[in-house]
């Protein structure tokens, strides 16, 4: 592929395009979830026999050749199937201003494409999008016998707000995702989807399940139930007659599908082929000291952290269902450590007010449970609703928390606060609880206790963290024959 054409500077501006006011748009920049609109409603008087014995009040018309339809979420469109070029929109052509510049803008693409050398087919179409203002219009074509998305002067995928490719072939899966995102939004005049089309869609979700039930690591965005899901709607889909409700449907599913290929790189020359899998050049993250200190006094838990966000994160792409269950984990834990940390800070607060407590340990006991109690209820309050978010509000999540220089390292730590903190207050809980203990009884029962709780504490950690535990565990292995060797030395010399 030309790399010349990948970039914004070989593109015309605005003024050099062969229509003036007419600014190339895409299907995926459609405003229509966004537009503002302010309705007033009032009580009318209903004529007698209104739709029964009468037709109802005189209907508004269209030009010839224009067809309203209305898609099946409620947005009315307009299509004229006359003509050199057949036209879409969604611009209200009832009012008269409107349907001019709507006819005079579709003339003047027609001339441009005659110009250019391009000569109108019964496959192609053109929608118009004219601005509030009715000064400026976007426009993109269509062709549904290639399934693909064009224009008609030359534009680069960085204006036209799409994302970089690789190759000519990852720019036309880009294309495909453009071409039925447009079936999607204008499906009821249309009517070349055939019954092969659902079956193939039907082979790719059961591809698609038997990949998931068999590969923890699938790239395919949907799981195993709503594949299943999915293929039941299109086999019904298949069994009536094709029309615009069923045209939405393949419409909708097909762009999903031309989506995941085009992240996944399919058909190219290093395609993603696992989930966790990287395949864009990019830098590593940097390291500091600081948060070496922070995973050593978090017991290592931000490193687990940090792995599992960088799964879930892979080359600024984010698997939802991987979000909500780590999501998921982390307000189990987060809620844990509060049901720990609170009873161990009133248990702080009481043991302190003994007259042979540790003043220091107890403040710093009662301090660690603090800030993991408020630790805990901050983050758990900041991702309250996030086990059900939506792939756009996962993606706009972790993109915010994940720092440029250092990845996700920082959000790593924070999210280990609460845990590492309630363990700190717990360890120091115990050790105020042993030097009360020395300071009470006698100092032959107070080193037994303390010999038991050491041993007991040293076998959870061998079973817990096996690998970080075992030279802890030699070394006081060494040390116990290194004393029994020294104890049986005396006992020979005073003999």
């Amino acid at each position: 592929m030309n790399s010349r054409s990948l970039h914004a500077d070989d593109c015309p501006p605005y003024s050099e395009f062969t229509v003036e006011n007419l600014t190339p748009v895409t299907s995926l920049t459609n405003n229509r979830y966004d537009k503002i609109a302010s309705v007033t409603l009032s009580h009318v008087e209903i004529e007698p026999g209104l739709f029964h014995f009468t037709d109802g009040p005189e209907p508004m018309y269209l030009p010839p050749g224009w067809v309203a339809f209305t898609h099946p979420e409620g947005q009315p469109y307009f299509h004229r199937s006359t003509g050199p070029l057949r036209v879409v929109t969604e611009a209200y052509l009832y009012r008269t201003e409107i349907m001019e510049r709507v006819t005079s803008w579709a003339n003047r693409v027609e001339d441009a494409l005659l110009v250019k050398g391009i000569k109108p087919s019964n496959s192609m179409e053109l929608f118009l999008q004219p601005c509030e203002d009715l000064a400026s219009c976007g426009y993109y074509l269509v062709d549904h016998a290639t399934r693909s998305e064009f224009w008609i002067d030359q534009v680069s995928t960085e204006l036209l707000g799409l994302r970089r490719v690789v190759s000519i072939s990852h720019l036309k899966s880009a294309l495909a995702e453009l071409y039925w995102a447009h079936l999607e939004y204008f499906p009821m005049h249309y009517d070349g989807l055939s019954s092969d089309n659902v079956d193939e869609l039907i082979s790719v979700f059961a591809h698609g399940q038997t990949d998931r039930m068999t590969s923890p690591t699938s790239t395919f965005p949907y799981s195993v139930d709503d594949c299943a899901k999915f293929i039941q709607i299109l086999k019904n889909t298949r069994e009536q007659d094709m029309d615009g409700n069923s045209t939405w449907i393949i419409a909708r599913l097909w762009c999903n599908i031309a989506r995941h290929r085009f992240v996944h790189h399919a058909g190219q020359e290093f395609p993603r082929l696992d989930r966790e899998q990287s395949i864009l050049a990019t830098p590593p993250d940097m390291d500091h000291w600081i948060f070496r200190l922070c995973s050593s006094l978090c017991f290592g838990m931000p490193e687990l952290h940090y792995s599992r966000f960088n799964k879930i994160y892979v080359d600024h792409e984010v698997d939802v269902r991987d979000f909500r269950s780590f999501i998921s984990n982390c307000m189990d834990d987060w809620k844990s450590s509060l049901s720990w940390s609170l009873p161990l800070l009133m248990s702080n607060i009481l043991l302190s007010s003994t007259p042979c407590a540790s003043r220091l340990i107890g403040m710093s006991s009662i301090i660690m449970c603090g800030m993991s109690t408020t630790s805990g209820i901050i983050l758990s309050a900041r991702h309250e609703g996030f086990e059900k978010a939506t792939a756009g509000a996962a993606y706009s999540h972790i993109d915010a928390i994940r720092s440029e220089n250092y990845g996700f390292r920082p959000s790593a730590c924070v999210f280990s606060l609460p845990r590492a903190l309630c363990i700190w207050g717990l360890g120091l809980f115990m050790i105020h609880a042993m030097v009360l203990t020395f300071r009470l009884v006698n100092m032959s029962m107070a080193i037994s206790w303390t010999t038991f709780v050491l041993v007991v504490v040293m076998g959870m950690g061998q079973v817990i963290f096996p690998e970080t535990a075992c030279p802890y565990i030699r070394m006081f292995e060494d040390w116990f024959y290194t004393f029994q060797g020294y104890r049986k030395g005396l006992a020979c010399v005073r003999r």
